[in-house]
């Protein structure tokens, strides 16, 4: 199989003159995180610059992927074709993970730390992320690490409620389930907007985890006894069911969250007083507010507490603060020149440059000193100065930025709120985690795609109604420990 780059001769001068004496072509295929369309403007000017700095053109495919595994079948396509990119997301789960085990047995990909101990003290910035304790997650089934995780921090869901409807129905904060329930029974029957309201909506299924986790007390893989389970097999998951088909019933819980176009249709709903209560990332807030000022100027938004819990614990998942990454091919032409783009993109001054962009272009200087952005030049980009440039800006670091300029949408009231939910769930104890993060299991590869069909049509007659759960939840429980859950028990408690 063939790179995808390949070396030309180039004469650099100027003020860019690039150190590197021929032109690189490399390509990068990354899931897109902001631009929803994978847009990217011919004349990128940060682009631009990096293409000079180092003397390559960058051919950059980004992949709408809502799913999280658009991207893995069109990387899965490029690799059958021997069309392999230089600079691949990585992932380690799922789709992503088939694909990042393939190309590691294979010998596809470099070895990134063995790449660093060749090049003593060349990458600092590189080193200091894979040394980072969630970055062991990658490492292979021969135990190298053969991708460079990008850094997402805490994961940023948030409860979204109406604070203007607590305030005109007189209700207080909830800080429980069983507390939201009562509230979301207020909601609906008073409807505050006249419109209708359905209570809580979200985007998918995959969402009611931060519900499962406040009856379990965990997410994927816990511990009890001294042992791994998984969470949907504790008996705790079946009072987590009563309780979500009972706000289904009630019309508490949005009936057409099966079908949602996820982070448009229940954003929509919630924006136009359709709904009290959403479950979406707190960074979503930005397109949030806005909206629903537009349906009701009064209206006001509230994060539900971090510590909201139920009878089994918090009721709010995250994971490592590693997730994804970069994996670089074996047969790319100057993987030297590769990780010097990395290792300068992880560096204060790439950094800077993926916040306010290129001087002359992005922003100019001012006689005080002060960066005075070109918003011209911003919007036509699709981004906006002190935040992160959309696409290579979070090639390897998509953590929340919390700096005034990156907030600069908000009032200062709005301000606080943002930040305060980001401190209270980096300090809150008890939030649901895996505690296999990454954990290859035989038996979970062989079972497929069983286990999880059989949940998903399980969970969503749970949650209709369709069955009943008193009378089936041991026949689920027993055919998915069957089709694959208990020999994977039984694989992870033996190592």
């Amino acid at each position: 199989m063939s790179a995808c780059s390949e070396e030309q001769l180039a004469e650099p001068d100027g003020a860019d003159a690039s150190p590197y004496r021929t032109r690189l072509q490399v390509s990068y295929i990354s899931r897109d995180l902001y631009t929803s369309n994978g847009t990217i403007h011919s004349d990128d000017k940060l682009i631009e610059r990096l293409e000079r700095q180092f003397n390559m053109d960058l051919n950059l495919m980004y992949i709408s992927s809502p799913n999280q595994t658009e991207i893995f079948a069109k990387l899965n396509a490029l690799i059958a074709s021997g069309d392999i990119p230089d600079m691949m997301e990585a992932r380690i789960d799922d789709l992503g993970g088939e694909v990042y085990r393939s190309l590691s047995r294979e010998g596809q990909l470099i070895d990134v730390e063995q790449f660093l101990e060749l090049h003593p003290g060349r990458y600092p910035y590189l080193a200091e992320r894979i040394a980072h304790p969630d970055a062991a997650a990658y490492r292979a089934e021969d135990g190298r690490l053969y991708a460079i995780p990008r850094l997402f921090g805490e994961w940023d869901h948030a409860w979204y409620i109406r604070q203007d409807w607590l305030d005109k129905l007189g209700l207080p904060m909830p800080t429980t389930l069983d507390e939201l329930y009562e509230t979301l029974k207020v909601f609906v029957r008073e409807d505050p907007d006249g419109k209708d309201t359905t209570g809580l909506t979200l985007s998918n299924v995959w969402w009611l985890n931060h519900i499962f986790a406040g009856f379990t007390g965990g997410f994927n893989w816990v511990e009890r006894d001294g042992e791994y389970v998984y969470n949907y097999t504790l008996p705790e998951m079946k009072d987590a069911f009563l309780y979500i088909n009972k706000l289904y019933e009630e019309g508490l819980l949005d009936r057409e969250f099966f079908t949602h176009k996820p982070e448009r249709d229940e954003i929509a709903k919630f924006a136009s007083g359709r709904a009290g209560v959403l479950l979406v990332g707190a960074t979503f807030m930005e397109r949030v507010l806005p909206m629903l000022k537009r349906h009701n100027s009064e209206a006001e938004i509230a994060f539900l507490p971090a510590t909201l819990s139920g009878p089994g614990g918090i009721a709010h998942i995250s994971g490592a603060k590693m997730f994804e990454g970069v994996m670089i091919y074996q047969g790319t032409r100057d993987p030297e020149r590769i990780f010097d783009f990395l290792e300068y993109s992880l560096s204060p001054e790439g950094r800077e440059l993926y916040a306010y962009g290129v001087e002359g272009e992005h922003f100019t200087i001012d006689s005080e000193g002060n960066r005075q952005p070109r918003e011209d030049i911003f919007a036509r980009e699709g981004w906006h100065f002190g935040g992160r440039h959309p696409l290579l800006g979070s090639m390897l670091d998509a953590s929340t930025l919390l700096t005034d300029e990156a907030l600069k949408a908000f009032d200062e009231e709005y301000k606080t709120k943002i930040r305060t939910f980001f401190h209270d769930i980096e300090q809150v104890e008890g939030v649901a985690r895996d505690r296999l993060p990454g954990v290859q299991i035989e038996a979970l590869r062989k079972a497929g795609s069983r286990p999880s069909d059989l949940f998903y049509k399980y969970q969503a007659g749970f949650i209709t109604g369709e069955l009943d759960i008193e009378s089936d939840w041991e026949t689920f429980r027993s055919q998915y420990l069957a089709a694959g859950y208990a020999d994977a028990a039984k694989e992870v408690n033996q190592r």
